[in-house]
């Protein structure tokens, strides 16, 4: 998406507002029409690098921690 910017959106938007549009974006990834691709994967006992690579330059990501 280009000139998105999720908080300015939700923030014009009511509780309950917010929570449907989590729902309906909760449901999209649950049954694959949105995909999140991963840009790395690492292991819990690297949470170091894992969180280096998500603040390198460049691209916007998260360190997603799961086990």
């Amino acid at each position: 998406m280009t000139g998105f910017w999720l908080p300015e959106r939700l923030s014009r938007l009511t509780p309950g507002e917010v929570g449907d549009v989590m729902a309906r974006a909760a449901a999209q990834l649950a049954d694959g029409t949105i995909e999140v691709p991963e840009a790395e994967t690492f292991d819990l006992s690297n949470v170091r690098a894992a969180v280096l690579h998500s603040r390198k330059a460049g691209h916007l990501s998260k360190a997603v921690l799961v086990s």
